[in-house]
């Protein structure tokens, strides 16, 4: 599976925003927005929230934590970006240890009770955003998801690359599973191989929550006509 990124020739660059243009396997495309701005974020939100029926929103976070077990908490990277993604359209929005997230991504998403959150790693990004105040109501790790579902329990610990390719039928390139040099992701400006990489994860997810939900949804809706 093929990846490429570009910047997006409809969205002009401006001081408060880049626009690209992701391709997964020349045929899914997905618009991605990179901004810390309160309007923009305004933009992207009402362009996405109106139409996301199913209420999933997929959110990752990077660096992405080392899983080994003998990696202590406070040994853990710092988050530096995080990606969402609701449908084809992702929102980026770089993140400083020292600095309050958006008050409009803040509280118009992260607060918003009707939706559903899914992500890799979902208990490290909760206890991120907790400790700066923000409580996501309605969270499950996807893996926890895919397992619940499927009744394969083993799934819980899996990696992105075999969760997708259990769920998905998908065969991922390896580099998608690459870890950059930490301190790439506390530049100024992510690079675009940043920002296609996690992009791409967390639509990834977003897909697996989908297409889990409804797989299981229309188990159910067969058998209550089996035993009517």
């Amino acid at each position: 599976m093929s990846y490429t990124i570009q910047l997006d020739p409809q969205v002009p660059v401006t001081a408060d925003q880049s626009c690209y243009v992701v391709t997964i396997a020349e045929a899914t495309i997905l618009r991605v927005t990179v901004t810390t701005d309160d309007a923009r974020i305004q933009e992207w939100l009402n362009l996405t929230l109106l139409s996301n029926g199913d209420n999933i929103v997929s959110i990752h976070a990077e660096p992405r934590p080392f899983c080994c077990e003998l990696v202590p908490a406070c040994a853990q990277p710092n988050i530096a970006a995080l990606f969402i993604a609701i449908g084809l359209h992702v929102l980026v929005v770089q993140v400083r240890s020292s600095q309050a997230l958006p008050q409009i991504l803040a509280n118009q998403l992260l607060a918003n009770r009707r939706l559903f959150f899914v992500g890799m790693n979902q208990a490290h990004t909760s206890q991120w955003l907790r400790a700066r105040g923000h409580n996501l109501n309605n969270c499950m790790d996807v893996r926890a998801l895919v397992a619940g579902n499927t009744g394969r329990e083993r799934l819980r610990t899996v990696g992105l690359r075999r969760l997708v390719r259990v769920v998905l039928r998908h065969t991922l390139n390896p580099s998608l599973s690459s870890r950059f040099c930490l301190l790439r992701w506390w530049f100024p400006n992510l690079s675009p191989e940043l920002v296609m990489q996690g992009s791409i994860r967390a639509f990834l997810v977003f897909r697996m929550a989908r297409a889990t939900l409804y797989g299981s949804r229309s188990i159910r809706r067969l058998r209550r006509r089996r035993h009517r």
